[in-house]
């Protein structure tokens, strides 16, 4: 129980958001579309990475000893959020493809962290320096979670 009053704070917020829509597609482990003030948008999860689920671009699905570790992130953020959920979006740029970089957040929780608590999400240290993502990726590796389970992490 102890431990739980410690990582709680990390991930739930009463703070306001910049903004609210619905999901209208989950691409993979760290992609989402969105529909905001009738607009279609594309969403790339904050201070988190997924192994590809197939081949986008040049970069191949990470698939070892016959599992589609993308796929398995994948699952694993479908059991969190749905086509149709109402989420809160906290934005913090744009990348490289035109996707809004966000804070995904559902009911008060936040998506970004439970993927990485969970062990579902790499962190990309290059690009996030927020502590409290790192203690959730470093206990999730230690605990070996979700895809730490085995030797890709």
């Amino acid at each position: 129980m102890v431990m739980l009053k410690i990582i709680l704070p990390f991930f739930v917020c009463l703070s306001a958001f910049s903004s609210t829509a619905i999901i209208t597609k989950i691409v993979d482990g760290d992609t989402i579309h969105i529909k905001q003030d009738g607009k279609l948008l594309q969403i790339r999860f904050y201070c988190i990475d997924t192994p590809e689920s197939k081949m986008v671009g040049k970069q191949k699905a990470q698939i070892i000893d016959g599992v589609n570790y993308g796929y398995l992130a994948t699952q694993h953020l479908k059991k969190i959020i749905s086509v149709g959920d109402n989420i809160d979006l906290k934005c913090f740029e744009n990348d490289r493809y035109g996707r809004s970089v966000c804070e995904v957040w559902k009911d008060g929780l936040n998506i970004n962290y439970l993927m990485i608590a969970d062990g579902y999400a790499w962190l990309p240290y290059k690009y996030c320096k927020d502590i409290k993502y790192q203690y959730a990726f470093k206990s999730a590796k230690d605990g070996k979670l979700g895809l730490h389970a085995n030797a890709l992490s």
